[in-house]
């Protein structure tokens, strides 16, 4: 579990936005409200694309009832919107494959793959909860 002003924290580090040891929100509150909102933004949608099941935020100390994973997640998918959002021009390569493997985790949360194995038959299949339904 994370506040949103924990995620916004992290995100706002990871492309070099703040210091080590200060909240986005100390060193620049305005910005801390743009993000705030994206953030906001990035989980409605989401949600609505079924990715995530938690209320929207309406302030930065709400918690959010995330696994590590998806808040390790949602920390980087923050960044990649950010870095539109504010214009950012350096992104670290190690931060983009973070990016982009969050992306795929929060994608592939809405699959269930099942496999039987049993003497002389073999069977698996991948379900699609979203487009499957």
């Amino acid at each position: 579990m994370a506040t949103a002003q924990n995620i916004i924290d992290s995100a706002t580090l990871k492309l070099g936005l703040r210091r080590q040891g200060t909240s986005y929100a100390d060193y620049d509150s305005s910005a801390n409200g743009d993000a705030f909102t994206v953030l906001q933004d990035l989980i409605a949608q989401l949600t609505a694309d079924n990715c995530l099941h938690i209320p929207t935020p309406s302030a930065t100390t709400d918690t959010l009832d995330l696994y590590e994973e998806q808040v390790r997640d949602l920390k980087n998918l923050l960044a990649r919107d950010l870095i539109n959002e504010f214009r950012v021009t350096e992104v670290p390569p190690p931060l983009m494959a973070e990016i982009s493997k969050s992306e795929d985790n929060l994608d592939s949360d809405n699959n269930i793959s099942m496999a039987v194995e049993m003497p002389g038959l073999s069977f698996s299949y991948k379900y699609d909860v979203t487009s499957d339904i």
